[in-house]
């Protein structure tokens, strides 16, 4: 195809004004540049419609087929320089994945997984996904979410190979809770209070302290860090929906990725909330003003201690920025 094939027509992409890069439009709407007698460039307006900027690159399986054989064409075509925005659903889809993926996958669900779609290669040269998954790193669940958004955006259809999958090999499924994964699951069924028909968010940061002002200070820093790394923070006076505080302390470490226990003070519903939270498995950030204060069986578990000062309050808020960056990258 040459230049003088095409449509003179010029125009611009989303803000980027193609004719300064020597583009031209052909009949069918796309942006082709011409060297000498072959196609250089190709733009696809509705591959990449709604990105603001471009770069170059090579993609052969978007040349169509009967250009590949003419050797005189180059076969680079536009990409855009940020992937563009998924579809809503499909990205819904991914994100309800994850949970169920993160619930029941091991080493040898995703060995399978990665033979039906064809994806094994992503899957064991991903940096990250197997190794967190052998160590049960807090940051498997970001890594499968990456993993399932890169295979989503490559061939869309396979997400339904991946619920197909799940649904034959895990009828019934119950509800997983808990932050990190874990070869052995328990099924239990509390009586003091009724488990709740909600979901966890990945964003909730609750936090267990007594409600004295004497808190307020720390609960300042906790929340600053929070808004920081972009997460919610919920105290158990933040909510009023059951006619129990125990139930709606429960559904607020039921529902949260994080608890954060403040256990100055040695209060004893702090310490009864800490073991509701290691029993549901969710991320435990203790702090305290005193390390005297942690029960002895915990003390294996590192805490963060801080000063009932302006200083200490200010180490507490930058010292929970820094760990709750972690857990941001799951959201």
């Amino acid at each position: 195809m040459r230049a003088s094939e095409v449509s003179a027509a010029v125009g611009n992409v989303m803000g980027q004004d193609l004719a300064s890069h020597g583009f031209i439009r052909r009949r069918d709407g796309k942006f082709v540049r011409t060297v000498d007698e072959g196609i250089a460039h190709i733009v696809d307006l509705q591959r990449w419609k709604g990105c603001s900027s471009l770069r170059w690159g090579v993609s052969l399986a978007s040349v169509p087929h009967d250009w590949r054989a003419r050797p005189r064409f180059h076969r680079t075509l536009a990409v855009p320089l940020y992937d563009p925005p998924m579809d809503f659903a499909l990205g819904n889809r991914i994100i309800e994945l994850r949970k169920r993926v993160v619930a029941h996958f091991d080493h040898g669900n995703w060995e399978e997984i990665g033979l039906l779609t064809g994806f094994s290669d992503l899957i064991t040269r991903h940096p990250r996904l197997l190794r967190s998954l052998s160590w049960g790193d807090e940051d498997y669940d970001g890594n499968v979410l990456s993993v399932l958004r890169a295979i989503g955006e490559q061939e869309p259809a396979t997400i339904g190979i991946f619920e197909s999958y799940l649904d034959e090999k895990f009828p019934g499924e119950a509800v997983y809770v808990s932050a990190k994964p874990a070869e052995k699951k328990v099924t239990f069924a509390p009586h003091v209070f009724h488990v709740p028909d909600l979901n966890v968010e990945p964003d909730l940061v609750s936090v267990m302290m007594p409600f004295a002002r004497e808190f307020d200070p720390p609960h300042a820093a906790i929340k600053a860090a929070c808004v920081e790394n972009r997460l919610r923070c919920l105290r158990g006076d933040d909510i009023w929906e059951e006619s129990t505080i125990i139930q709606d302390i429960f559904n607020l470490i039921f529902r949260s990725q994080v608890v954060v226990v403040d256990f100055t003070g040695k209060n004893p519903n702090v310490m009864y909330e800490t073991g509701i939270a290691h029993t549901l498995g969710k991320h435990v950030v203790p702090i305290t003003q005193a390390l005297s204060d942690v029960p002895f069986d915990m003390r294996h578990h590192r805490a963060f201690i801080y000063l009932p000062n302006r200083e200490g309050f200010a180490a507490l808020e930058a010292g929970l920025k820094k760990k709750l960056k972690q857990f941001a990258l799951l959201t």
